[in-house]
């Protein structure tokens, strides 16, 4: 009874070039992985820090006052980053304070009254963030009684979404030309180290090797090459990280553990599938054709 030939003996299979070529194809895929990851919480991170400042009259009312703020409170457009709404009462003595703090100007020594406006500052949630839904939320508390005017940064929330829409969207594109790129790449080393085994995929087909016989073999190097590579690939990415953080210790903020140990799993996982299903396709490719066409 024939015996199925071990990994280790598959003639002269090029294990070494494809274990680079592809350990260096799952890297440009992982890091593209990593860099869109620390794009979507930047992205995240600053959006979170967009305030809504709604400011009232002078001569708001307590109930007034306590009316605005229980709308405040239910309303859909303010971010939940607790267990409340992310919604803060800023008296015009606070804002009086920290106007002094922030530009050492002391006003009340001009001026018998004080200026400023009692507000609210309220986070927007990002279903709400776009220009549209900004402008019709000005209008509407606007319109609220003892609110005299709302404010919000309208140039910068403006400019961030088109900016993270448009890095979003080359992202988008970018990976989907290096995954395709990568794919490539691996599919054509594999099949030109399994070109050098040609003769003998013909040679076991010939004397009545069943398909599961011939392809055993060579789907498991194809497997161990996926998995070496994709351990490779993920020890290169942490040592990008360690470097970043370092670099730039800012950078740790954007990370999370799970996130981050998904796209080093995903890298794995994906350096064996590609390298198992580019081998199993070459091997019936070499199998389908007749002795003369291998030469």
């Amino acid at each position: 009874m024939a015996k199925t030939p071990s990994t280790t003996n598959l003639g002269s299979y090029p294990f070494w070039n494809a274990l680079v070529s592809t350990s260096f194809a799952l890297l440009s895929i992982g890091l593209l992985a990593l860099l869109s990851l620390h794009l979507r919480q930047a992205a995240r991170v600053v959006r979170n820090n967009l305030r809504l400042n709604i400011y009232l009259k002078h001569e708001v009312t307590p109930a007034q006052r306590d009316a605005l703020q229980a709308i405040l409170q239910q309303a859909p457009y303010i971010a939940h980053t607790g267990p409340g709404p992310a919604l803060q009462f800023v008296s015009k003595a606070t804002a009086a304070k920290q106007f002094v703090e922030a530009t050492g100007e002391a006003f009340d020594q001009v001026l018998t009254n004080n200026p400023l406006h009692d507000m609210y500052v309220v986070q927007l949630a990002p279903a709400y963030q776009r220009h549209q839904q900004l402008q019709e939320l000005q209008h509407q508390l606007t319109a609220l009684p003892g609110v005299f005017e709302v404010t919000y940064v309208e140039n910068s929330i403006t400019t961030i979404n088109r900016h993270f829409a448009r890095l979003g969207l080359s992202l988008t594109l970018i990976a989907a030309l290096l995954c395709l790129a990568a794919s490539l790449l691996i599919h054509n080393t594999l099949k030109l180290a399994l070109y050098s085994q040609r003769f003998l995929l013909h040679s076991m087909q010939l004397v009545g090797a069943r398909p599961q016989f011939i392809h055993l073999p060579y789907l498991l190097r194809a497997a161990l090459i996926g998995l070496v590579a994709g351990l490779a690939a993920d020890n290169g990415l942490l040592a990008l990280l360690g470097w970043g953080n370092q670099q730039y210790p800012d950078l740790a903020q954007l990370q999370h553990p799970s996130q981050v140990a998904l796209v080093l799993l995903g890298t794995v996982l994906l350096g064996v599938g590609l390298c198992t299903f580019s081998t199993y396709r070459a091997i019936n490719k070499y199998l389908a054709v007749t002795l003369d066409e291998l030469y």
